[in-house]
């Protein structure tokens, strides 16, 4: 005979009349009081869970028997109704705590589970927040995820190992990627400071260089007109010949000067529209990325809520067939009535999820 078995009654051995007697039912309690308590249990493995849900079940069994010994005795002897009303109240707070009693490791085990998983979970959830910025983050920042995403992987996540391992791998990489973009971000702004500084050296440079030209001009000019005035009266035509002369040099110098300074003009232009496209595309490249990071977070979110929401239907059915199953249902039909009410198959009767 297994452990299970030593609850349940065999009424057909039973007198009612003896069982009913003042004090008849205290002896019957006691009995299976004893027996039941000293059934070895072990609320850590499965099989000792399921046997010990098995005592309670016959537990509950042995209640309803003796129920249905006592309404049969009312109907046969009316006299002793008062006395079957007390007892039966006893059966009922006697084996509703000895159940209860029977019960409370599974119960505590389940919590102290429940408790162990939702912890997990809560950290999986901080490490795949970790990827997610609200602006673009700088290296310090992106580092400093990674030490906490460190910190948070050595943890030991039992069962959900799976699942954190994912989420350290996708987070990794997200962070990599946040890494390299700001390390480029860095880099191009320190590029465009450079670029901008040297173009105000040439600019400085190139404004002294003319700066020097012009006042080289005027020197030679006035040294120039000197030297006419003084020699004007002896040689009016040679040097009306020698101002043309000087004059169409003065327009070549000017003309080459003009071809040199649009050149270099060009060039610049040409570098400011490289530099401005390569900004333009960096840009378009980190937009895509985020893009698809809020996508990927997006489909998380989603998941999880669908997870979270059949996890609490799940448990709101699992404690109606536990109450049930109190009642004397098998497993199968607390499942059967359970999915009747949810689908609405039973009248003025609802799950409330």
């Amino acid at each position: 005979m297994s452990g299970s078995e030593v609850a349940v009654l065999n009424t057909g051995a039973l007198v009612p009349a003896e069982v009913f007697r003042e004090g008849g039912i205290e002896a019957l309690l006691s009995d299976v009081e004893s027996r039941v308590r000293a059934i070895p249990t072990d609320a850590t493995t499965e099989k000792g869970r399921k046997e010990i849900k098995s005592i309670a079940y016959q537990v509950s069994r042995s209640k309803t028997a003796l129920e249905k010994m006592g309404d049969d005795l009312k109907a046969d002897a009316k006299k002793t109704v008062d006395l079957v009303n007390k007892e039966l109240r006893t059966v009922r707070e006697r084996m509703d705590g000895l159940r209860d009693e029977v019960r409370k490791p599974v119960d505590e085990y389940e919590a102290r589970e429940t408790a162990r998983t939702d912890a997990h979970k809560a950290v999986i959830l901080e490490i795949e927040a970790l990827s997610r910025f609200d602006e673009d983050p700088s290296v310090e920042i992106v580092k400093s995820r990674q030490d906490r995403l460190t910190e948070l992987s050595g943890r030991d996540f039992e069962e959900f190992s799976a699942r954190a391992k994912l989420a350290v791998t996708n987070v990794t990489e997200q962070l990599e990627a946040q890494k390299e973009a700001a390390i480029a971000r860095d880099a191009r702004e320190k590029e465009e400071r450079r670029l901008a500084q040297e173009a105000e050296l040439k600019r400085r440079l190139e404004q002294e260089a003319a700066q020097r030209e012009r006042e080289k001009k005027i020197a030679a000019k006035a040294a120039e007109d000197a030297r006419i005035a003084a020699e004007e009266k002896a040689a009016r035509e040679k040097r009306e010949l020698e101002i043309q002369a000087q004059a169409a040099k003065n327009e070549a110098e000017r003309a080459k000067r003009q071809a040199l300074q649009d050149a270099e003009q060009a060039e610049a232009d040409r570098l400011a529209a490289i530099a401005k496209a390569e900004r333009e595309k960096q840009i378009a490249i980190e937009a895509e990325r985020a893009r698809a990071a809020k996508e990927a977070a997006d489909r998380i979110a989603a998941e999880e809520r669908r997870a979270a929401n059949r996890a609490h239907c799940g448990k709101i059915n699992r404690e109606a067939a536990a109450d049930l199953s109190a009642f004397g249902l098998t497993d199968e039909q607390c499942k059967a009535v359970i999915t009747a009410i949810a689908q609405g198959k039973i009248r003025h009767v609802s799950v409330k999820y």
